[in-house]
């Protein structure tokens, strides 16, 4: 009898995509860097901006459209900040910091072509920090209360331009002076309207939260063995065990996620495709692994220019499986 060995690695979205601008405003903050830490795989997109219009503060809520330049794409949004909301259950008086896209703008509500907006409570202590995406995402993957009147997955369309990972230093700094991201930013151009400001360019991280090993013992009389002739098992590990498989392959797995989607999406800023991929130097085959499937959830739908591959998501897991 001989063992085969198969793999499942789940990765995930943990924080909202975030245009570059915000990457540097924040890239020093720690609530974003706590939810980096643990990414390895990142996306250099482009989508058209997507902004806050007609914003007003009540007392009870922060009221206001979501817009897409270069789009007639808009929807209403209301976000409770009244006693036994999620972010104000006490009642407090919370303090709203508007930021916006223009250096010139409103003194009063209603205020346009919003970036984002703050929530400070009332010691002047930083709650949370809201855009467009990041109002979606909580409301989506954390469940917070927001009312929409409208399709919100409308404004998740990206188009991918690179596909990258960061496993010997964190995320963050690998994309601070990130030469590919600059050379993007300089050479890649907006196609609606003809209008540079109508496009910017968005960062998505995926970090692997897991894996399964599974385990099928096979008859060695065949070299052809269906699946129904196969006798598998899972072995009964402890989380810690499991953890200490995972990170003894975390590497791998991570060489083997990165070349997987860019063989899939082709970004045409990718300089290797990883055309025989899973066969690939540090992969997960590298390693006796025989068939390998990578489950990822992402908020949004990834693309290239020219449609080679689309996920769509809302959020759903894909399962894609490579032999």
């Amino acid at each position: 009898m001989k063992t085969e060995f198969d793999i499942c690695t789940i990765f995930n979205m943990p924080f909202p995509a975030m245009s570059v601008y915000d990457f540097y405003q924040y890239v020093k903050g720690n609530e974003v860097r706590s939810y980096w830490d643990q990414s390895t795989i990142y996306f250099i997109c482009q989508r058209a901006v997507i902004y806050f219009d007609e914003l007003t503060v009540g007392e009870a809520s922060v009221s206001a459209k979501i817009k897409q330049r270069g789009t007639s794409k808009e929807i209403d949004i209301e976000l409770p900040l009244c006693k036994g909301s999620d972010l104000n259950p006490e009642g407090d008086s919370l303090t709203v910091d508007v930021r916006f896209y223009s250096v010139t703008h409103e003194e009063v509500p209603p205020f346009n072509n919003v970036a984002g907006f703050q929530l400070f409570d009332k010691d002047k202590n930083f709650i949370v920090w809201f855009t467009p995406e990041r109002l979606i995402y909580d409301h989506v993957i954390r469940g917070l209360n927001v009312k929409f009147n409208g399709d919100f997955h409308q404004f998740l369309d990206y188009n991918v331009h690179y596909i990258g990972q960061a496993q010997d230093q964190k995320i963050w700094e690998r994309l601070k002076n990130h030469e590919t991201l600059q050379r993007i930013i300089a050479t890649e151009h907006p196609y609606i309207n003809g209008e540079y400001s109508s496009y910017e360019f968005v960062l998505i991280f995926l970090q692997n939260i897991g894996a399964d090993i599974i385990n099928y013992i096979l008859p060695e009389e065949s070299d052809f063995v269906s699946d129904s002739s196969k006798t598998k098992f899972i072995e009964d590990l402890s989380n810690l065990e499991q953890e200490q498989i995972l990170d003894k392959i975390k590497k791998e797995i991570t060489n083997d996620i990165e070349a997987y989607l860019v063989n899939l999406f082709e970004p045409k800023q990718n300089k290797i495709l990883f055309k025989n991929y899973p066969n690939i130097t540090n992969g997960l085959k590298s390693l006796g692994y025989n068939n390998i499937t990578h489950e990822f959830m992402v908020l949004g739908d990834l693309h290239t220019e020219e449609g080679s591959y689309f996920i769509k998501t809302a959020p759903i897991y894909i399962n894609k499986s490579d032999q």
